[in-house]
This record gives C-alpha cells, structure tokens and sequence, in this order.
C-alpha cells in the first residue's frame, strides 16, 4: 500500500506547553503511518493575516496530498465554521477567519512547484461530528475537531465526507489590494516580519523587473519612513549594519539589515506604507 501523505502542522500553540504534543498524539492514534511536519508554532497568537501568510509561503514544497491542518483560531468555540478545502493539490483544515485567505484568493508569492489554482478549489463545512473526537470542548478544537479531521484526511477520505459544500468562505482583501503605481513609483506595504527582523513586503520582485524593463533594480530605492534604501543581491554584499532591499526567498521584496534587525532599526510594524522608487 502507497504511504499516507503527510500532515503539516501550523499553528500558534507555541512549544511550551502541551497542545502540539497532544494534536501528534491524537493523529498517531488514528493515522499512525502519517509523516507529520511542523511548519511553525510560533506564530503570534491570533495573528491569522501572519499565519495565512505563512502557509502561503511555505506549501509550494510539499508534497502532492499533504494535508495541511492549521490552527490559529481566536474564535475558538463560537458558532465559526471549520473548512475542509481541497485545491487539486493540497487538503486544508483551518478555522472560517480568513486563514486560507491566500488559498483561496490572490497569492502575491512566486509559485514554482505548485498545481493548485482557484478554478479546482472545493469548500465544505466539517460538520460531520462522526470525524471528531467524542464530546469535544469549547477550547481546544485543535485537539478535538482539526486534527482527528486531517488524520482521517491522511487515510483517504475526502473533503466532501465532512459535510456540506460551501461557497461563502471568508476571505480578506488580498495584501496585493495594498499596491499602488505609476511610472516610477510602486506603493505597497509590510505585510510579515520574520524572526531576524526582515522585513517582507507586498511587492513582487520579478513582476516589477518584468514590467518596468527600462530601469534595473541597482538604481531603484526603497523608501521607508525617513530611511532610503539601496537594492543588494544578498546580506553578505552590504555592510555590516546597512539596510537593504532584495528579492527574499517567496519573490516578495524584503528589507533586512547585514547582521542586524530591520524592524527595531526601522521602527517599522506590519501594514507599513514602503515606496519602491523606479527611477
């Protein structure tokens, strides 16, 4: 028999206590073959736009089938939807709150590897208690409803077993919608900061060289409150302690300071206005 795909973890439990623990636990009792995967814990607690930015930088280097159970769920207990979404790639589990916003709407990350797209999205509401752990809590869903759910995803049922199909799931405004441009100039904004202090922003790299083929990126600057910022290939080819701009890992263009902390030099938080100057 073929191996059962892996479940990728992502939640923001942190590692001091015992919730993640306890989510292994429960799907090694039910898909004890399932490869699991931590994609992070540490995720701010309730910080669903960072979570949903997270996923969406991470997925493309998964496997085809992984199961992707996510946990950031500050509306815990309400009468929130928990989604079962599957995009002809990939399987999801996460909270209605807009987690799987970058899922199921516009993703402003490079795709290299990935198949999914929104024309093979399928959306249903896990309603089907049969899937859960019995007489589940207020509390700890991640325990009780998501990860039962994506171990019996791992052993072969499909999103459609867990209840009903949907069409209203929340999505936030795509950070994309934060762009602005003209001829020399590309507003965006920061839409995560990592823990080096980097900081990651809504503005696609490759798009703007493809788009604006008479300037290259050594003459641009970014601007950033009161700091101009010069384009770098990598942190090593600056200055210890210079701010620079380049093309991170995701394709977004990133700030960072050469062994330094771009976001305490800067003072600078998500949804900050950053100015990418062409010319």
């Amino acid at each position: 028999m073929p191996s059962p795909p892996p479940i990728a973890l992502l939640t923001d439990f942190g590692q001091n206590d015992w919730f993640v623990g306890v989510m292994k636990a429960v799907i090694a009792g039910i898909a004890p073959e399932a490869p699991i995967i931590d994609i992070t814990h540490g995720i701010t607690p309730g910080d669903i736009s960072s979570a949903a930015f997270v996923l969406a930088a991470a997925r493309e280097y998964f496997p085809a089938e992984t199961v992707f159970c996510c946990v950031v769920d500050p509306g815990v207990g309400t009468d929130r939807r928990i989604l079962c979404v599957e995009d002809g790639r990939y399987v999801y589990v996460a909270p209605d709150n807009g987690l799987l916003s970058m899922v199921m709407g516009d993703n402003p990350i490079r795709a290299t590897q990935g198949q999914s797209g929104s024309d093979r999205l399928r959306v249903h509401s896990a309603e089907e208690r049969k899937f859960w752990l019995p007489a589940p809590g207020r509390t700890f869903h991640g325990r009780d409803i998501f990860a039962p759910i994506a171990a019996h995803l791992s052993n072969g049922h499909r999103p459609s077993e867990f209840g009903p199909a949907i069409t209203d799931p929340k999505i936030t405004p795509a950070v994309m919608n934060s762009i602005s441009a003209d001829q020399s100039t590309i507003t965006g904004t920061i839409i995560y900061i990592d823990g080096f202090g980097n900081l990651i922003t809504s503005i696609q790299f490759d798009r703007v060289v493809a788009e604006h083929t008479r300037t290259r990126p050594d003459n641009w600057r970014i601007e950033l409150k009161d700091h101009s910022i010069a384009f770098a290939l990598s942190y090593g080819s600056a200055p210890r302690g210079e701010l620079i701009f380049y093309s991170g890992s995701t394709g977004l263009i990133e700030i960072a300071v050469n062994m330094g902390n771009a976001a305490r030099l800067t003072d600078s938080h998500v949804g900050d206005a950053v100015r990418l100057l062409l010319e």
